[in-house]
């Protein structure tokens, strides 16, 4: 098909004028201004045209001055066409439209503690904000979903509000769609009216809690509807061929919510808790209110856990439901006080479901995120001064904040901070909340005064490095913070547990942190067999224990605590988190314990036991792994057919051909990526075959994705067809995504092939497949045409992170 006449005259327009004219965002990501009036209540009426992607309505706001008397009231507003304004009356009130705000001027000055209504009716064809998603060239047989992503300030692209976190109102939203379309908003749905001359249906939301704009919620489409079990509605929406695998991922709803009433002491605090799966969203979940929007690319087949396991994204965004939804932060700067605590009741959901060992390798892993994130970027976690939202959607306000919360519980304790929580969530339920007012709660409950502990860990940048190495006489360990060698902060203040064995019996100390130096007596009888620092992995920081391999081999072999044990093989592993040399080669002691670690207790102890022997392999190590390969955790298996890799012949050539149809994606993959990397004659066959049985849908959209990855490596003519046809027609924007990137790995010459495919997959309907686009470009850079064409695609994107790629490709 082509263009109409009207789109390739704005397209020749934008391309004669591209190399003349600045790149410009078409709107501000930032809109941050003081927040003059409160807006208590929104009516809003929408009527929604998806073939179109046009929206029409009309809102009723109810408003009130802050502080000073209200002369004008100014909205959000960007690319809406505007009709009329007028008061609770319909008396008409002057307005004026510019390119991102309404400015509406009351009839007289509006004094503090009197409210008023304003209306506005508007249409759009909304670029951002609401997203029309149906079917495609890709996927004809894609059904439509229609739904709303308001965060950060997105809801202004498709309604005039106030687009800002700095207030709460409440929301009843009549909604106008066909009449064979479901609607999903946030409360509970009040009443449905059938329109049969207009073959539409007006089905009317509410909810009653007050909430910031951005978690207003639509979706609209052609959706399946499932019920969990529970002690409140708890529905769940997907495609109709996906329902029963989203169900089974959020199967574990109900118990979560005990578990976080328990921990914040205050009860699941809306009228139901809906979570729907929707086509090409562009997060992996939206905490919106009593209505979770998640991506359908996480439904998984239940043998490819747990490798893909979405149970984590579930807890995360329930837990927002508390932290977010009931209570939000005043601004983006906050943004710790939502994802932090969403990220650390994720941790406690690990811990229930999985044991502490688990959720002690997913707290080291939030503490690794901290820390890079402030290597990449050094910044406090309270950050009022980002330069735009996106900004603040990184590694401090998630993990990195998750991690110190769990510090704060551990100087606490756990009772103290659970009080000092529930107090916490019922001083400031329905509020907007900033770090100073948690801390006033925390330190008035604690009965201490917690200044220092946020200026460190929430005001100040940096994290602590921490060295430790045993005396000569084997009596004392010197603990000495390093940081302030690289421009850190002196000291930080906090305590760590150490454990330790002497003649196999093992002790364990408190450490507390009020100088750099610390020393602590290695007491007990005999000689000192190993150290462990940081019992329960609570430091957000940086840990180096200098001992030797004999050491390390005795506590892999003898350690009570499996975490314990798991550090030591790390250690043979190489793992710089631990070692900072690197591996080495191994003692015949050491590999002794790595030998008997593979049948340890702990599947993460068996797992990096094993890429610790594949360092070295021998025949013992090659019947250790043979062994492994068929554990019963498929994440043992994927590192033992990984260590077989390096040795592909005999048994463990047929032990790799048959994993290769192992149930376990991720194993399969594992297998596959072995065959491909020996150049094996039949790599070509088995990766094609998997990959064709690869089912659409909820399941196996990561198989597909990493064989397609592969292809690059593989010395085949038929890799590049197969690579454009997946590029262009694969019914998975992530398959798809996958394709355009492994293209751009290929050896064909820019200008063929490879270059037609990248602009085509240019103006692909997935903003991920158009990203991984321009990443594909810019491998090689691009001359002045290709310039000229993509400056041109830059005025007509719309989505943020397009446009970011874009801007870093273009000068």
């Amino acid at each position: 098909m082509s263009p109409s006449v009207p789109r390739l005259a704005l397209l020749a327009a934008l391309l004669a004028c591209a190399c003349s004219t600045p790149l410009q965002r078409p709107w501000s990501p930032d809109v941050r201004r003081p927040r003059d009036l409160d807006v208590e209540h929104v009516e809003l009426r929408l009527a929604i045209d998806h073939l179109a992607g046009h929206v029409s309505g009309e809102v009723e706001l109810t408003l009130s001055a802050v502080d000073a008397p209200l002369r004008q009231v100014l909205l959000d507003a960007v690319e809406l066409d505007v009709s009329e304004v007028s008061d609770a009356d319909g008396t008409p009130l002057p307005f004026h439209l510019g390119p991102e705000t309404l400015v509406i001027d009351l009839p007289a000055p509006l004094p503090p503690g009197q409210s008023a209504r304003v209306q506005v009716r508007w249409s759009a064809f909304p670029r951002n904000g609401l997203y029309f998603e149906g079917p495609s060239s890709s996927d004809p047989s894609r059904p439509w979903h229609v739904w709303s992503q308001g965060q950060n300030h997105e809801a202004r692209h498709w309604m005039p509000c106030w687009d800002q976190p700095t207030d709460r109102a409440s929301v009843r939203l009549e909604l106008e769609v066909n009449e064979d379309l479901d609607t999903l908003c946030a409360g509970v749905l009040e009443h449905s009216e059938l329109l049969p001359a207009l073959g539409r249906r007006r089905d009317t939301w509410s909810l009653d809690n007050t909430h910031p704009t951005y978690l207003i919620t639509i979706v609209v489409g052609d959706l399946a509807e499932g019920r969990l079990p529970g002690p409140l509605p708890l529905p769940v929406h997907a495609r109709a061929r996906d329902l029963d695998a989203a169900l089974y991922a959020t199967r574990h709803t109900a118990k979560m919510l005990e578990l976080f009433a328990e921990v914040t002491g205050r009860d699941y605090p809306f009228p139901k808790y809906a979570q729907v799966f929707v086509d090409d969203f562009t997060a992996g979940g939206m905490e919106n209110i009593s209505a979770t929007t998640m991506y359908d690319e996480g439904l998984h087949h239940p043998t490819d856990e747990p490798q893909v396991d979405i149970s984590g994204l579930v807890a995360h965004e329930l837990a927002h439901q508390w932290f977010g939804d009931l209570i939000t932060c005043d601004g983006w700067g906050e943004l710790w006080l939502n994802e932090g605590f969403s990220d650390w009741m994720e941790l406690l959901w690990t811990e229930q479901q999985l044991g502490r060992e688990e959720a002690e390798l997913q707290a080291r892993d939030y503490q690794h995120g901290g820390m890079r994130a402030e290597d990449r970027h050094s910044r406090p976690l309270v950050w009022p001064q980002y330069d735009q939202p996106d900004d603040m959607f990184d590694g401090h306000s998630y993990a990195g904040a998750a991690a110190r919360i769990r510090l704060l519980r551990s100087e606490l304790g756990a009772e103290l901070f659970q009080r000092c929580l529930a107090s916490y969530v019922e001083r400031h339920a329905e509020t907007m909340v900033s770090t100073p007012e948690l801390m006033a709660v925390f330190s008035e409950v604690a009965g201490r005064d917690l200044t220092r502990f946020f200026d460190e860990w929430f005001y100040g940048t940096g994290y602590p490095t921490l060295e430790a190495t045993v005396e000569a006489d084997g009596r004392t360990l010197k603990l000495t913070q390093t940081q302030a060698e690289r421009g850190g902060r002196e000291v930080f203040h906090f305590g760590i547990d150490v454990a330790w064995s002497r003649g196999g019996v093992e002790s364990s100390a408190r450490v507390l942190f009020d100088s750099a130096q610390q020393s602590l007596p290695l007491s007990g009888q005999g000689s000192l067999d190993w150290v462990y620092l940081d019992v329960g992995s609570v430091l957000p920081g940086a840990r180096q224990l200098l001992q030797d391999e004999a050491a390390w081999a005795r506590q892999l072999s003898g350690a009570d605590d499996a975490v314990a044990r798991l550090i030591a093989a790390r250690w043979f592993e190489g793992d710089r988190s631990v070692r900072s040399d690197g591996a080495g080669a191994a003692s015949e002691a050491g590999t002794r314990a790595l030998h008997a670690a593979c049948t340890d207790s702990f599947r993460a102890v068996r797992e990096s036991a094993a890429r610790a022997l594949a360092l070295e392999l021998d025949e013992a190590a090659v019947m250790t792994l043979l062994n492994l390969s068929e554990d019963d955790d498929p994440r043992v298996r994927v590192a033992a057919i990984e260590g077989l890799a390096e040795a592909l012949d005999g048994d463990a050539l047929r032990v790799v051909r048959a994993a290769a149809a192992d149930p376990n994606g991720a194993v399969a993959v594992a297998a596959v990526r072995a065959l491909v990397d020996a150049d094996r004659p039949e790599a070509w066959s088995t990766l094609t075959r998997l990959l064709a049985a690869e089912q659409r849908g909820a399941g196996r959209i990561r198989v597909a994705r990493d064989l397609v990855q592969m292809l690059p490596r593989m010395d085949a003519p038929e890799a590049l067809p197969l690579l454009v046809a997946t590029a262009s027609k694969h019914p998975e924007r992530w398959v798809r995504s996958a394709a355009v990137s492994a293209l751009a790995q290929m050896d064909e010459t820019r200008g063929q092939v490879v270059f037609r495919q990248l602009c085509r997959s240019l103006r692909d309907e997935s903003h991920s497949v158009r990203q991984a686009a321009v990443r594909g470009l810019a491998l090689d850079g691009v001359d002045a045409r290709e310039r000229a064409h993509l400056r041109a695609l830059y005025d007509l994107e719309v989505h943020s992170g397009v446009m970011a790629s874009l801007e870093a490709l273009l000068p």
